[in-house]
């Protein structure tokens, strides 16, 4: 702001000319009221002139002009726009010190110095009577550029809008960006034909009724200097395109700072012609072609080379693929197809490669070359079925003859045969994530191949072994004697077959063996081993493999123990432990193995019994404390699998003294020795007809016996969807190929009726769901149209259940029990006590509370051989079928909720406990069910025992007629007919129970029942004399089993046990046979000295015991 210079003002001059004015309009004709007013006006005007007059006279005037901070105008104004300072003031200062405002637009302010058109800054003058001040105002374009590529060169095409902004300027001087690229924002002018120093660009903004245009300049540079840089990638395979990446074209003038890269694009490029590359273009011959790049009037070239590559080769076999209803043809020309397209896809494409492949496209045709694949493979397989097959997780070796063994060996090492071709592709195809063949996941599907593969390394190895093998033996001749000139051939196979890594290998020496007629190579190996007395040699070969007819044993030996392991101790999978519960195996395998070794051990060959008796085998057995293996004879492995919990005995229960049972378990794992026999549908029927021919309760041994949990299983055994027996697998494989759907279903009911019908008595639904099911199967099989094949195998069972059904009321009760006559009654009334007396002993045995137990074991066998002989009476040619029908049928009271019948308390019960106590106890380690089994005398006593051993004090008084004392005696006797060492274990079946000595118990009863007299001194003599005869016959027993083992020393293994506390020694203990004589002799002198001491009317008493004394003297005076 400035301060401008003084100047008088001439006011006078303007107050007269104002009067003039208002004199003017008097004049014109007014009243003399306005006249007045003039006058009176023109009166203060002069006043007011006077006064100022005066004022100036006394020298107020202006110091200084300003335009204050707050009272600036607008400074910024668009190019063309008037200057509007309206909204300024101006302050005038005076000398005095007052101040006062003008308004910048007012006359007395005059402006001078703006030029609207010129942009920049500019100072505008301002001017108050004389005195002056400035103010700078800016005039900006309407739109400039910022920031814009100036910078251009001939040929290039378009005007670059990707960078920089247009400043646009408002009405009111403020201002806003926009980039080029805004829609608003168009531009025209641009021209790089040819170059120029400068070129005007006009800019034009239109928007929201705004439309503003600018200009600013660029400059167009020659491209006579111009370079060009080929791109990176000049080789390529056919199925790729053209890359130009990092190709460009420089332009230059000389100043860096204006060079000018352009990069390359497709559409300046011409040349390249993928689609002329053919087969014979590979990487030795690749396919040269020029490319040509043309771009603002400037033409360069570079040349690329191209290969012929698997996915152009793959994209054109892919358009061969025949479809039909989208899906690929499976034939033989389509399959072949899809299996090399596959094979290029999966084996010779890189990940980058496969990109260019179309996936969804490609699975069907990797499916279709899966079965085409497998197909082919699986054809293959077939021609090696004579030398091995594969099975669920392995290779299973058959190796018939050595001459397809040799022959397969060497086809399996050639990648080319067929079997090989398509492995690495099936491989890779089972590996496909998501892929399936139908609804089959691809791994499932080619698992075989998998197997394969991944054995067959070892198959090869094995099957080459197995040659060479044999071929160190082949001249040996069939009928050979002495070995000794095939010394070193013999050395080599012991050295190659106890080689370490053979695992798995004995199934193949067996069959090396089995390719010499008498199937003996590995007999010769042993017998020059004995021949030369090497027992090492022995040894180390006994682990590995044995002489054929041993090695059958030890393996179904091997084979029953690993059966009994999976029931015992379960199978260990990933989801835990799972427990077998069928012992169908396991009873097949023993069975198999002892007829064997039964042959043998009847048989002439020598060796192999000499080999039976004295081999023992480490890492079977273990002892259960310490872990350490226990070695064992082949006797002893067939003892622990009989005899330990879960083994044969355990399982077998009371089958092994049922024969009718036997057979049919006989029969039944018949069926698994050959079951392409073409008798196997006979014999299968058999089986099934026989077991529906049973009883109900033998059925349901059957059953106990073939499944170790049957009892806890609600499932029923015989129904053929639940199937968790072999049994009724084999019925369901069988009889689903045999029947139709609807005999099927027939048979399927009512082997279930059957089944319910076993359980009537110890499940309260069993006999309901037998009547319901019998019904429904009667409705069944009278609407069915055809049922002969049915009928033909099954119909007298259906009628003999459907008449059993009739038998019954609704509510499961017999509608008509058997009446049976006193002396049929009496016989059922026993047999229902000596039941009871099973079970009665057997609950003492087992009783929880240990000062209430008892070893009962002798009242078991006793009371269970007397109920197995009044079965057999029961059943008996000539027994009325009425009384084996009330067996069958009238139900009987063994206890609370406990109604049996006598078939079921016998069968289910009596006859497993029986079976129970024999194989629960042993002596010496022999199975005492073994021993009493070849020696018959031994049950009949057991059998004449029971009204001795079930006679005690607590019976009361009991009545000793004739007949009956005359029993007794005759038990007494029947002992004396034992075998000596039968006589000792019966002496320690006695001492089983320390409180209870059941036998002589009964038998001091009988004595104190037949002696009783009313002379008690008489009576006391008697029983004294009897007492001291059965302690010496006591003492003699324990002689006879103590001489027995003497002469037959234990052959059970030597476990070796933890160490034990020692016990101290029992002085009364006798423990060889010298002194168990001297007890007898001392106890025959006892008891003549108490028979001495009876009276001769007392001797004539004891003339009841007469041949028992005579029995004993003389076998004292043998001794002696």
């Amino acid at each position: 702001m400035r301060f401008g210079k003084k100047k008088r003002r001439k006011t006078t001059k303007k107050i007269i000319n104002k009067v003039k004015i208002a004199a003017k309009a008097t004049a014109d004709g007014g009243s003399m009221k306005k006249i007045f007013k003039i006058i009176t006006t023109l009166a203060s005007v002069f006043s007011l002139c006077a006064g100022i007059f005066i004022l100036c006279s006394c020298g107020d005037s202006i110091s200084a002009v300003v335009v204050g901070r707050n009272d600036t105008p607008r400074l910024t104004y668009v190019q063309g726009q008037d200057l509007d300072f309206s909204a300024g003031k101006l302050t005038v200062q005076y000398e005095s010190g007052k101040s006062e405002s003008v308004e910048l637009n007012s006359s007395d302010v005059v402006l001078s110095g703006y030029d609207k058109n010129a942009l920049g800054r500019q100072t505008v003058t301002i001017t108050y009577k004389e005195n002056e001040t400035t103010l700078d105002v800016m005039v900006i374009a309407r739109l400039s550029a910022e920031s814009v590529q100036t910078v251009y060169y001939v040929g290039e095409q378009n005007f670059d809008t990707a960078k920089g902004k247009i400043r646009i300027a408002n009405d009111d001087g403020t201002t806003f960006t926009l980039s080029l690229s805004d829609k608003s924002l168009s531009f025209s002018g641009f021209d790089s034909s040819k170059a120029t120093e400068s070129l005007p660009i006009t800019v034009r903004y239109q928007k929201d009724g705004a439309d503003y245009t600018g200009t600013f300049n660029v400059r167009i540079y020659g491209t006579e200097n111009a370079k060009f840089t080929q791109p990176l990638k000049t080789s390529y395979r056919s199925h790729e395109k053209l890359t130009l990446n990092g190709a460009q074209i420089t332009y230059t003038n000389g100043d860096p700072k204006f060079d000018k890269m352009i990069t390359v694009t497709d559409d300046m490029a011409s040349g390249a012609d993928f689609s002329l590359v053919t087969e014979e273009n590979d990487q030795s011959n690749p396919l040269k072609q020029t490319v040509t790049i043309t771009y603002g009037g400037n033409v360069f070239s570079f040349e690329i080379s191209i290969v012929y590559s698997n996915v152009t080769r793959l994209e054109k076999l892919l358009d061969r693929v025949k479809y039909e209803d989208g899906k690929p043809v499976k034939d033989e020309e389509n399959g072949a197809l899809m299996a090399t397209c596959a094979d290029l896809y999966l084996n010779e494409l890189t990940t980058s490669e496969k990109s260019y492949i179309d996936k969804d496209g490609m699975t069907p045709v990797i499916a279709g070359a899966a079965e085409y694949a497998y197909g082919k493979w699986s054809e293959d397989l077939k021609k090696y079925d004579k030398t091995f097959a594969i099975g669920d997780e392995n290779i299973v070796y058959s190796l018939e003859s050595y001459a397809t063994c040799k022959a397969d060996a060497e086809a399996l090492q050639n990648d080319e045969s067929p079997i090989n071709a398509y492995l690495k592709l099936l491989q890779v195809i089972a590996g496909q994530d998501g892929l399936t063949i139908g609804e089959t996941p691809v791994a499932e599907y080619l698992k075989p191949v998998m197997v394969y593969a991944e054995g067959k390394d070892g198959l090869i190895n094995v099957l080459t072994e197995a040659t060479t093998l044999y071929d160190l033996l082949s001249d040996v001749p069939e009928q050979w004697t002495t070995l000794s000139s095939f010394q070193t051939q013999i050395d080599k196979v012991r050295d190659t077959v106890c080689a370490g890594g053979k695992e798995g290998y004995r199934s193949v020496y067996r069959r090396v063996s089995a390719w010499r007629a008498e199937d003996d190579f590995f007999d010769i190996v042993y017998a020059y081993y004995s021949q030369t007395k090497d027992n090492e040699s022995i040894e180390k070969l006994k682990g590995v493999i044995l002489p054929a007819a041993l090695e059958e044993v030890y393996s179904d030996l091997l084979s029953a123990i690993t059966q009994y392991t999976y029931i015992y101790n379960g199978v260990k999978t990933e989801n835990g432990t799972s427990y077998v519960s069928d012992s169908t195996l396991l009873f097949y395998y023993l069975r198999a193995a002892e007829q064997r070794a039964n042959e043998i051990k009847t048989g002439e060959e020598c060796l192999d019994k000499t080999l039976y008796e004295t081999l023992k085998f480490d890492g079977i057995l273990f002892n259960s404390s310490t872990h350490v293996s226990i070695a064992v004879t082949l006797d002893e492995l067939f003892h622990f699998v009989k005899t330990t919990n879960y083994g044969y005995y355990d399982l077998m229960g009371s089958t092994i003294d049922d024969p009718v049972l036997s057979a049919l378990w006989e029969k039944y794992l018949g069926l698994f020795d050959d079951m392409t026999d073409e008798e196997f549908a006979n014999k299968m029927s058999e089986v099934v007809r026989e077991f529906a021919f049973l009883s109900a309760p033998r059925q349901r041994v059957f059953l106990l016996t073939m499944n170790v949990y049957y009892a806890d299983y609600d499932s029923l055994a015989l129904d053929t969807e639940v199937a968790y027996t072999y049994f009724i697998r084999l019925i369901n494989s069988f009889y689903s190929e045999e029947f139709g759907e609807t005999e099927f279903d027939l048979m399927r009911n009512l082997l279930i009726a059957v089944e319910n019908y076993t359980r009537a008595f110890d499940d309260d639904e069993g006999m309901k769901n037998f009547l319901s099911g019998m019904a429904e199967l009667k409705s069944a099989h009278d609407a069915a149209e055809d049922t002969a094949k049915f009928d033909a195998i099954f119909n007298d069972i259906y009628v003999k259940y459907i008449k059993i059904a009739d038998s019954y009321n609704a509510d499961g009760t017999l509608k008509a029990p058997v009446a049976l006559d006193e002396r049929w009654q009496g016989v059922f009334d026993t047999l229902k006590n000596e039941i009871s007396g099973v079970i009665q002993a057997y609950n003492a045995l087992v009783e929880k509370d240990e000062t209430k137990r008892e070893q009962s074991y002798i009242r078991i066998l006793a009371s269970y051989e007397r109920s197995k002989r009044i079965v057999a009476t029961i059943f008996a040619d000539d027994t009325p079928d009425s009384v084996k029908e009330a067996y069958a049928r009238n139900v009987y009271s063994f206890g609370e909720s406990l109604d049996w019948t006598l078939d079921y308390a016998y069968t289910c019960h009596a006859s497993a406990l029986g079976a129970f106590a024999y194989t629960a106890l042993s002596v010496s380690g022999e199975p005492f069910w073994e021993m009493v089994c070849a020696e018959s005398d031994v049950r009949d006593f057991f059998a004449a025992i029971t009204s001795v051993v079930w006679l005690d004090g607590d019976n009361g008084e009991v009545e000793f007629t004739e007949e009956v004392k005359q029993n007794f005696v005759s038990v007494m006797k029947a002992f004396l007919q034992l075998q000596p060492r039968f006589k000792g274990i019966f002496k320690q079946l006695q001492g089983l129970d320390e409180n209870h000595d059941y036998y002589y118990d009964g038998l001091k009863v009988f004595f104190a029942a037949i002696f009783k007299s009313e002379d008690a001194e008489s009576e006391k003599r008697l029983c004294d004399a009897a007492e001291a005869l059965m302690q010496a016959e006591r003492d003699y027993s324990v002689y006879g089993l103590l001489l027995y083992e003497e002469e037959h020393p234990s052959e059970q293994p030597d476990e070796p046990d933890e160490p034990e506390e020692p016990e101290e020694p029992d002085e009364d203990e006798i423990t060889t046979s010298e002194e168990a004589i001297e007890a007898f002799k001392k106890s025959m002198a006892a008891y003549e000295t108490a028979y001495g001491a009876l009276t001769e009317d007392e001797r004539a008493v004891f003339d009841l015991l007469t041949e028992i004394a005579e029995y004993y003297t003389q076998a004292n005076a043998d001794l002696a």
